[in-house]
């Protein structure tokens, strides 16, 4: 016996459920993004209380808004392709996901927004992982126009 999930979403009675893959099956352009991301990518041990994430400009996103009451920022079509990559969810399934460096440069633009302890705890979580990429993630701050901050957290957390 199959289970409907959603509207054209079916899973196998036995299965876990898994809201972010559910999520990115049924809203195909929607990224993990920023605190969303961050967790993802286990770079924070805080929990947020809302699923943050991303589409294109031009991309009708009222009812992730509404109905599903996500945070949905809107970016345009060359920024919302940078650093993006697909990861393994909590739950075993493929979704698409900014990756850290990106994250990192999207925390950066947020920093009035987010308390200034967390964003030290990321920094450093991300400089003592073994797949860091600082040479990406400072072509990446030079996009998003960061790269002054993150080159200060590189010089006081290294």
């Amino acid at each position: 016996m199959i289970k409907r999930v959603s509207r054209g979403i079916y899973s196998l009675p036995n299965s876990i459920d898994d809201p972010y893959y559910e999520l990115q099956l049924k809203y195909q352009k929607l990224v993990y993004y920023q605190e969303t991301a961050l967790s993802l990518h286990n770079l924070t041990d805080v929990t947020f209380s809302k699923i943050t994430g991303t589409v294109p400009k031009n991309y009708n996103y009222h009812y992730l808004v509404k109905e599903i009451r996500l945070n949905v920022v809107r970016v345009n079509s060359k920024r919302y392709e940078i650093g993006v990559e697909q990861i393994m969810s909590p739950f075993g399934n493929k979704i698409t996901v900014t990756n850290k460096e990106r994250t990192l440069c999207d925390i950066l633009l947020k920093r009035r927004q987010i308390d200034v302890r967390i964003i030290n705890v990321v920094f450093k979580y991300y400089l003592n992982s073994l797949d860091k990429d600082l040479n990406i993630l400072v072509r990446y701050a030079k996009i998003f126009k960061v790269e002054r901050l993150v080159r200060n957290y590189i010089e006081v957390l290294l």
